[in-house]
């Protein structure tokens, strides 16, 4: 995987020396959830920002190569007691799109592969007896993720992009923790979710 993500990032700057785009900032909010047997799940909204390269290929189509910050969870009620957990990664999304040049707005469709890395986690139980912890991430039986995306956009002047897309992992969301919450030792559904980006391409 490691080698994998060296490639992709070889990829990107070979396509940003070789033609002219446009880079970017991105920042907007993202929400995810799992599901989990015998429990309720709901999402988790929290932060996601980053950087972008916008290279138009012609007739309509376009490569986004992205990487961002952003955060996946879920929480839950167990007997009562309010739980979620957080866990932040960098991922590296290979944007392909398409869209209609309307000289001044640009409305486009995506598909995108993306990988990540787990950078940090974090679990709060919201009981009587409040507890919370960071995730050791030690524990993760892997702390790369791998996915697919796919959404829709709006260009504006060729400068202010805003687009919003629905995701999902590929990779079970696997970790381990000695107590009343284990998701190791069995087969738990990985993250999906949505986020809304808003960039500037300068």
């Amino acid at each position: 995987m490691k080698k994998i993500i060296s490639a992709l990032i070889a990829l990107l700057v070979c396509a940003t020396l070789s033609a002219e785009g446009h880079f970017g900032i991105l920042a907007g909010v993202n929400n995810s959830t799992l599901s989990l047997s015998d429990f309720k799940t709901g999402g988790q909204y929290s932060f996601a920002g980053g950087v972008t390269y916008n290279l138009p290929l012609g007739y309509g189509f376009a490569f986004q190569p992205e990487l961002l910050y952003t955060v996946k969870g879920t929480k839950w009620t167990e007997e009562g007691t309010d739980n979620n957990y957080r866990v932040s990664y960098l991922e590296l999304p290979l944007q392909v799109q398409w869209g209609l040049d309307l000289i001044v707005l640009k409305p486009y469709l995506f598909m995108e592969p993306f990988v990540g890395l787990a950078l940090a986690g974090r679990y709060n139980d919201q009981s009587f007896a409040v507890s919370s912890f960071n995730m050791d991430m030690k524990e993760m039986r892997s702390r790369f993720e791998y996915g697919v995306g796919a959404g829709a956009g709006l260009l504006i002047g060729n400068r202010i992009q805003i687009a919003a897309k629905y995701y999902w992992n590929l990779e079970d969301f696997n970790y381990k923790y000695e107590g009343a919450w284990t998701l190791d030792g069995k087969k738990t559904p990985a993250h999906r979710g949505f986020n809304i980006l808003v960039g500037f391409l300068f």
